[in-house]
């Protein structure tokens, strides 16, 4: 595990808060709901909207194969008073990087192998969640919100082979 303080601009936040808020008008959410985890929302974000971030981002995500194939998510964790999701392990090999948004007023808090996550909003965390447990303690009070892109070995619904071009808007 790594943090990495201030991680993104405040430009940057300021526009993943308005891909957030746009896409939370605009659309129904899924529940995830799995064994041993309390609800929380996602919603798979377009990684368009900055280039520049996107590539900061994938060039701390190491390529999993050695054969070129690999598959890079992006979404937003939205965690509302009463969520939480117990200590596990990802099934699917790969890294993420998570930018905390918002911190919730009490608890939420990051726990990556037993160590707790002393991060800010605009800060990252690059781990590897196939190999370290982690967990996040229940929200209290208020909300959390962390934008997570991940580059991992096997495809999910909401991932892609990248690179691929942007679509035409």
């Amino acid at each position: 595990m790594r943090i990495l303080k201030k991680f993104v601009t405040l430009e940057e936040y300021f526009a993943l808060e308005g891909l957030w808020r746009g896409a939370a008008s605009l659309h129904s959410w899924p529940v995830t709901s799995t064994p041993g985890r309390s609800r929380h929302y996602t919603f798979t974000a377009s990684m368009y909207h900055s280039k520049e971030l996107e590539a900061r981002c994938l060039k701390l995500l190491p390529r999993n194969t050695g054969d070129g194939l690999h598959y890079v998510d992006a979404f937003f964790l939205y965690y509302l008073p009463g969520d939480h999701v117990e200590v596990h392990t990802d099934a699917r090999t790969g890294h993420r990087l998570n930018v905390l948004l918002t911190r919730p007023e009490e608890g939420g808090e990051l726990v990556i192998g037993g160590k707790g996550v002393n991060w800010s909003p605009t800060d990252a965390v690059v781990f590897r969640p196939d190999r370290e447990p982690h967990e996040v303690r229940k929200v209290l009070q208020g909300v959390r919100l962390v934008w997570s892109i991940g580059r991992c070995r096997s495809p999910a619904v909401t991932e892609r082979p990248y690179p691929k071009q942007p679509p035409d808007v």
